[in-house]
């Protein structure tokens, strides 16, 4: 009987552990469970709070710092903003505690919603000479001598009608760039930045590295380089008192390149923004990608003319301008090739030659053309410019006339 009941004592000790062992785990097990269903919870809840606030940024001028979104003083988020080139950029973080979740995005103004104008000419008392497969779709703001019929090279003018939309009297002076964003890029040009940056340097780092940086830390500034043949994405900006030879194997998104000069290798693809005081020289087969923008400013008188051009066959989307401070008969010029396309808006106080085509809006002060056997003022040979073929998703930047809300170009890493 002795041993029976050590036994049972035994047995029952066994059974207590494995019982205080099930239940310390059904314990535990309940208590994650509850932790991790909170922790979603709060997750979803910040995540939330992150697009509300980008939310808010985009309907009102809120200013940078921290806010409480909904007064119970649990939903706290920082909001940030700084330009980006021609567009603007707004980063949250929504945080409770130790928790975090934050986004960045990239927006701008879309044209307006009323405005189907193709093509703004300058009136320069000089009429508008339409010649081969011209094809102009949209509304037109034309000089009083309006448009005409040509021949040249041996090719007379083949439509239909001149003109597929409306025609209104335009002005000498084009409709006027917005001046804070022209005084924010020549900032830029000159190395002066509204925000925080740190120097990165590419020289230091090993070849064939891909570099990225989130727009929600602090913007990494490239200064003095002459090429780019990295991977590079993200918060960089590059910023050269030199021109910038960007080779075609470079593998670049969102990128700001300030400088003199800029050459784009034929073949290349990306996205970025192309800034420059002197030239901007697009090659051959080249696509730059949504949302990207060519814009060159003059500021000083020249000995030389200052332009960009888009090699033949090579795409841009995005916006193509050019402005001149300085006036004198070195006219800024902005050439687009065969069978290059601009998708999105054209802008030039000087000279536009168009031997593509532009899907979306022109603005310029007068065509010129070149020929081998000639130069013509205000004529178009072979040449489109549509306004329907622009993208309804299209989003451009308040440097250029446009609504007044405001829309995500697109999301940041």
């Amino acid at each position: 009987m002795r041993k029976l009941k050590a036994h049972a004592l035994f047995f029952t000790l066994i059974i207590s552990l494995i019982i205080a062992m099930t239940c310390s785990a059904v314990i535990m097990l309940a208590y994650y469970h509850r932790s991790r269903v909170l922790q979603d919870r709060l997750q979803k809840r910040l995540c939330l709070n992150a697009e509300s606030a980008i939310r808010l940024a985009l309907a009102t001028d809120q200013e940078n710092g921290v806010i409480d979104l909904y007064n119970e003083e649990r939903d706290s988020v920082l909001i940030k903003r700084m330009p980006w080139g021609i567009f603007d950029v707004v980063s949250v973080d929504a945080f409770s505690q130790h928790h975090h979740f934050s986004k960045a995005v990239q927006y701008g103004f879309p044209p307006k919603s009323s405005d189907k104008t193709a093509l703004y000419l300058a009136d320069l008392n000089r009429p508008l000479s339409l010649c081969g497969k011209t094809t102009i779709k949209g509304d037109c703001y034309l000089p009083k001598a309006g448009a005409k019929r040509a021949y040249i090279e041996g090719k007379s003018y083949v439509g239909k009608q001149l003109l597929y939309g409306k025609q209104q009297d335009s002005k000498p002076e084009l409709p006027p760039l917005n001046k804070t964003w022209l005084s924010s890029i020549k900032d830029g040009l000159n190395g002066n930045f509204p925000f925080p940056t740190k120097p990165f340097n590419l020289d230091a780092e090993e070849e064939n590295t891909k570099f990225s940086q989130s727009f929600l830390d602090t913007t990494c500034l490239i200064n003095g380089i002459s090429e780019i043949a990295d991977s590079i994405s993200g918060n960089f900006i590059v910023h050269s008192s030199r021109p910038v030879f960007i080779d075609k194997q470079a593998s670049l998104e969102h990128l700001i390149v300030f400088a003199p000069g800029i050459i784009v290798e034929d073949g290349f693809k990306g996205n970025l923004q192309l800034f420059a005081t002197d030239s901007i020289l697009i090659g051959k087969d080249v696509l730059l990608e949504y949302p990207s923008v060519a814009g060159l400013l003059k500021t000083t008188t020249t000995e030389t003319q200052p332009f960009i051009r888009l090699g033949e066959n090579s795409q841009l989307q995005g916006i193509a301008f050019t402005q001149q401070d300085a006036y004198d008969r070195m006219r800024t010029k902005l050439s687009i090739g065969s069978k290059a396309i601009v998708h999105g808006q054209v802008y030039t106080d000087g000279f536009l030659e168009l031997k593509g085509s532009v899907y979306g809006k022109v603005e310029c002060a007068k065509f010129t053309l070149r020929t081998p056997s000639s130069i013509y003022e205000n004529h178009l040979l072979d040449a489109v410019i549509d306004q329907s073929k622009r993208s309804s998703k299209f989003v451009g930047s308040s440097l250029m006339a446009s609504e007044q809300h405001k829309e995500i170009v697109q999301w940041l890493p």
